[in-house]
C-alpha cells in the first residue's frame, strides 16, 4: 500500500515510461510528497494497522475507520483525506462502498489506494472519476474476480492505460519474506493443533 502511494504520488511509472520513450523531463513530471499529508485508512485489522504505523513514520496525519465508524464519519474523513487506503474485508456492508457520490466529495488532489478487494469500489464510477480528474490518481492491487483470471481483461487494462493509475496483479502480499513466514506459521499452527492448543483461531 505504501509503495503504491509513493508510485502514484511521485509519478514513478510515468517517469520510467518517459525515459523508455526517449524523453528526459526532470522538471515536467511533478509529483507530491507524503509527509504532512492526511492519510485515511479504511480498515483497522492487521494490514490496516501496519499501514497506519508506516504512515505515521512518514510524518503523515493518520486517521482510520473500523466497523464501528458511521457512514457520516467516513464521508467527513473522505473530504479531508489526501490519501485514502482501503484495507478492509469484502462483505454485504462494504461492497460498492466507494461509489460516485463518495468519489465526488474527495479532494481533486486525493489518491485512492486499494489493497483490499476490488468489489469494494464501483469500478465504472472510479474509472470515470480518474478520467475526468475528480480525484488525482489511484493505486490498485485488486480487481473484481482477480483470483480466477490468468490474464488481464478490458476491465483491468482500462485502468492500467491511465497515466494517473498504477496497477499490480493482486501481489501486494507477495515477497520472499512473506512466503518464508507463511511456511513457519503453518508449521506452528500444525504443532499447536497436535498439542490441543490451537493458535490463530478465527472463531
Amino acid at each position: 500500500a505504501i509503495a503504491l502511494m509513493f508510485a502514484v504520488s511521485k509519478k514513478i511509472i510515468e517517469s520510467h515510461m518517459s525515459i523508455l520513450n526517449g524523453a528526459w523531463k526532470p522538471t515536467e513530471i511533478v509529483g507530491s510528497e507524503l509527509s504532512g499529508k492526511n492519510l485515511y485508512v479504511i480498515g483497522n485489522g492487521n494490514i490496516g494497522k501496519k499501514i497506519q504505523g508506516l504512515g505515521a513514520a512518514l510524518n503523515m496525519n493518520v486517521s482510520y475507520a473500523d466497523s464501528k465508524t458511521s457512514e457520516s464519519e467516513i464521508d467527513e474523513q473522505l473530504m479531508q483525506a489526501d490519501f485514502i487506503c482501503l484495507a478492509l474485508p469484502l462483505n454485504n456492508q462494504t461492497e460498492g462502498m466507494i461509489h460516485a457520490k463518495r468519489l465526488e466529495i474527495m479532494k481533486d488532489t486525493a489518491i485512492l489506494i486499494n489493497v483490499a478487494r476490488g468489489l469494494i469500489i464501483d469500478q465504472d464510477d472510479l474509472y470515470t472519476a480518474l478520467k475526468e480528474g475528480t480525484i488525482a490518481g489511484a493505486g490498485l492491487d485488486v480487481f473484481p474476480d482477480d483470483s480466477t483470471i490468468t490474464e488481464p481483461g478490458e476491465g483491468i487494462l482500462r485502468f492500467a492505460q491511465l497515466k494517473n493509475v498504477v496497477t499490480t496483479p493482486h501481489n501486494a502480499y507477495n515477497s520472499q519474506e512473506t512466503m518464508s513466514r507463511l511456511g513457519s506459521e503453518l508449521l506452528a499452527d500444525l504443532e499447536s493443533c497436535i498439542q490441543s492448543k490451537p493458535i490463530n483461531v478465527v472463531n
